[in-house]
């Protein structure tokens, strides 16, 4: 996942005083036994809809316009969730040109589910791989393996910029990203822990904006403990 942010991160460079909406979207179903649909959306239209504005501004013809390139390699993964012991139906979606990728699978247990995450988010652990969600029949746990905000604060320090530097550089270009998580359990749920948490009867989700101080930003994460 480290090259992809990279990318996200030219992407907002490119177009500092444009905003423009980045969404990760995490899409899982969930069914009594554990097993499971899922699926990663990542979207960068509007993004790739303000950088073709721009080189329309700057009258470049559209094949010299600058695009956001979907920092998914969908193929790759596909490929490398092929030989995950329980995880099958692997189908993806991408259009490099308006910015939009989508990897979906089903998942036998939570024991696949969480090598999916770890295979997505490339996590190398010395000591194993990260646990990202437990189950247990009755409540679900999304726990915080990796968090987007520290991994993107590392790469602006890497690129020469702190986080006091890039916070009002890339103000209005970064806060409008977004990581969504949107879970369908078996049952109709009881209780959700994190307080961004919309419930309506099966469904729990949750919008999450890093870096927008009034939407929560540092005081917030995905982080969820889900009683159904």
């Amino acid at each position: 996942m480290k090259k992809q942010l990279h990318i996200i991160l030219i992407a907002i460079l490119s177009v500092v005083l444009m905003p423009a909406c980045i969404s990760i979207k995490e899409n899982i179903e969930f069914n009594e036994d554990g097993s499971g649909h899922f699926s990663l959306i990542f979207d960068m239209t509007e993004l790739n809809a303000a950088l073709k504005m721009m080189g329309e501004m700057n009258e470049e013809s559209p094949a010299d316009s600058p695009t956001a390139e979907s920092p998914f390699a969908l193929k790759e993964l596909a490929f490398k969730m092929q030989t995950i012991p329980g995880v099958s139906k692997i189908t993806i979606e991408e259009d490099d040109e308006k910015g939009f990728g989508r990897i979906g699978c089903n998942f036998l247990d939570i024991k696949a589910l969480n090598k999916i995450m770890n295979t997505i988010f490339e996590e190398e652990e010395e000591f194993g791989d990260k646990v990202y969600f437990k189950y247990n029949g009755k409540v679900l746990q999304r726990l915080n393996a990796w968090d987007v905000r520290s991994e993107f604060d590392k790469m602006m320090q890497q690129e020469g910029l702190s986080s006091s530097e890039y916070g009002s550089f890339l103000s209005e270009g970064i806060k409008a990203m977004s990581y969504e998580t949107n879970y369908i359990l078996p049952r109709k749920v009881k209780s959700a822990k994190n307080n961004l948490s919309q419930i309506h009867d099966w469904n729990v989700k949750i919008s999450y904006f890093p870096w927008d101080e009034n939407k929560g930003g540092r005081e917030h994460s995905i982080e969820n403990k889900i009683k159904f």
